[in-house]
């Protein structure tokens, strides 16, 4: 399945992802931004699901903000707010960027719930 993110002023339009891709489309650091990206790997492997999803959206606030960010670092409100509108404006540019990000992955097998088995 295929999801859009639509691209800020400049330079609008929207871009096509597939659903487990971060898309982006906006300036970042005076750069036309554009495109879908991949989870890391090294966050893919991770196999504790709250683990995973904090270092997706560290990952994804870093691509946003051209700051780089550790997986494990704390998400403030003001970032999960950024993370939540799909847009963030840089305070000191102006520049808009707006991103979707990727679907939640299902949860390794090896962290799946056991299931109960009936006699």
């Amino acid at each position: 399945m295929a999801k859009r993110c639509p691209c800020a002023d400049p330079p609008r339009g929207e871009i096509t992802c597939a659903d487990d891709q971060f898309g982006i489309c906006g300036v970042i650091d005076g750069k036309l931004v554009v495109g879908c990206f991949d989870i890391p790997a090294r966050v893919s492997r991770m196999t504790v699901a709250h683990a995973r999803q904090n270092a997706i959206e560290n990952w994804a606030l870093s691509r946003i903000t051209g700051v780089n960010r550790s997986d494990s670092q704390p998400i403030s409100y003001q970032e999960r707010q950024i993370l939540r509108t799909g847009e963030y404006v840089h305070p000191g540019t102006g520049h808009a960027v707006k991103f979707s990000l990727p679907q939640a992955e299902e949860e390794p097998e090896s962290q799946a719930s056991p299931m109960a088995q009936s006699r």
